[in-house]
């Protein structure tokens, strides 16, 4: 597991707690399967951009406050 889905995750449950909704109640208002919000949540998911966009309006933020925090995977650059 990334530690970027890891930070999205947690973002995403911290929302949702704010917003005082249930997983569940994320899952039916966005679109998604509850078993997505809880992976997501958990980190062990990585979102398509159209999930982030539908977590976003859900939530009533921008999809740029649900990857706050976030750092990309360190790459390995290969030589040719």
């Amino acid at each position: 597991m990334f530690e970027a889905s890891k930070r999205l995750g947690e973002n995403v449950r911290d929302r949702r707690k704010a917003a005082q909704l249930s997983q569940a109640d994320l899952a039916a208002l966005s679109g998604l399967d509850t078993s997505t919000v809880s992976r997501l949540e958990r980190g062990e998911l990585n979102p398509t951009l159209t999930t982030l966009l539908a977590l976003a309006i859900t939530l009533e933020c921008e999809a740029f406050e649900l990857i706050e925090g976030v750092e990309p995977p360190k790459l390995v650059a290969r030589s040719s």
